[in-house]
């Protein structure tokens, strides 16, 4: 709503007013001049159909915040989200994090706040393990590891494994080490891409040498890794489809059927507000549909490439598509007093026979779009959707 909150109050006149931004100060400030006569609607950082908007500025100070409550599903879950510090240094062309906050600036918070939030929620309910949800979970400069150096501390006093996610260009083997020993146990990177022209076009401000150092060095670190990969940026050419396909086979992260459907489908996507979106707009590349009016499709540079991508997205959702009832018969099966491994049992597919055909779908549909030869392709297409439903049908 924030990004889009222009088109938002058009697009449904039901709605009377958006927060825009950092909505807790802008939220406490409407209820109090709430009274006979509606709200003030004068104050900062409220978007309305008929005034001009006034941004409201950054809050200064995070620790100042309320404590959060932990409502409806969040007191189910075992696993508790806490925020370290806001925004990003980074200005990537397809996030929305640096047009969420209005500037490529990031905020940390004290440690005696994230302590106090952490004591108060912990009092209200058990959880298992904490997730900290900062895009840049370690920022830049000696203060900053040392100040995350204290976070892990803080979490591994309480008995509680921690995952994060940071940038590539943050990561560093000894600090990694000590985040492991105190608990951490999780690392997500946005390594986006295997090529260096397709990092410097999203705007990344990484090298893919940074990435190979980073990806080996979380490997080696015992943590798990994720990663956010974008296959099918919208100016990718077919060489760089191959170069990115090597360059995630060499780090050995096409093992796994899960991470390598993931990985070989994404495709960039575009959010109203976004630099993307203002780029394809003026390009003439963007395609808007009345169903996702805040969601765009695009043009690829390489209508080859495009073809690719439509075909692997394909395969993806049937992956998806067939992976959900496999899964949810077995959690069915467990419910009926079946043993864990005979629910996996259940499956009834070998996995690597999954993994091996995805890999060969991507490499066989880079190979057949250079001839051009539109009905081949939908044949292959065809092909490996019905092999795919064999094996794990």
């Amino acid at each position: 709503p924030t990004l889009s909150h222009q088109r938002l109050l058009q697009y449904a006149p039901g709605l009377d007013f958006i927060l825009v931004g950092e909505y807790e100060a802008t939220l406490t400030d409407l209820l109090n001049s709430c009274g006979k006569n509606g709200f003030d609607r004068a104050l900062p950082g409220i978007a309305l159909r008929e005034s001009l908007f006034v941004p409201r500025p950054l809050i200064s100070d995070l620790a100042g915040l309320s404590i959060p409550d932990d409502v409806g599903a969040n007191c189910g879950y075992s696993s508790m989200n806490i925020a370290a510090s806001r925004g990003c240094h980074g200005d990537c062309s397809f996030c929305f994090i640096h047009r969420y906050y209005g500037c490529s600036l990031r905020r940390t918070r004290s440690l005696v706040s994230l302590e106090q939030e952490l004591t108060t929620r912990l009092s209200r309910r058990s959880i298992d393990s904490l997730y900290f949800i900062d895009p840049s979970f370690i920022g830049q400069g000696t203060t900053e590891r040392e100040r995350v150096v204290a976070i892990s501390q803080l979490a591994h006093g309480l008995g509680l494994p921690f995952g994060f996610e940071t940038r590539v260009d943050s990561i560093d083997p000894q600090l990694l080490a000590i985040l492991a020993n105190n608990g951490a146990n999780s690392v997500f990177l946005g390594i986006e891409s295997g090529c260096d022209a397709v990092l410097q076009r999203i705007g990344k401000r990484i090298s893919k040498q940074q990435v190979i150092k980073a990806v080996k060095t979380v490997q080696g670190s015992g943590m798990q890794l994720t990663i956010g990969f974008i296959m099918f940026e919208p100016d990718t050419t077919l060489a760089e489809l191959d170069e990115s396909y090597t360059f995630l086979e060499e780090l050995g992260l096409l093992t796994d059927h899960d991470l390598t459907a993931n990985l070989l489908y994404h495709n960039q996507i575009v959010l109203y507000g976004s630099a993307a979106w203002e780029r394809f707009e003026r390009e003439g590349r963007l395609l808007v549909t009345p169903q996702l009016p805040f969601e765009a499709r695009y043009r690829f540079r390489d209508e080859r490439v495009g073809l690719v991508c439509s075909a692997m997205g394909r395969l993806a959702a049937e992956y998806f598509k067939g992976m959900d009832h496999i899964r949810r018969a077995a959690a069915n099966t467990v419910a009926h007093g079946c043993d864990v491994m005979k629910a996996r049992g259940a499956e009834g597919f070998n996995s690597q026979d999954v993994n091996l055909l995805l890999k060969d779908a991507f490499r066989a549909y880079c190979s057949a779009t250079a001839t051009n030869r539109h009905e081949p392709f939908r044949a292959l297409q065809e092909q490996y959707l019905r092999q795919l439903r064999g094996i794990i049908t």
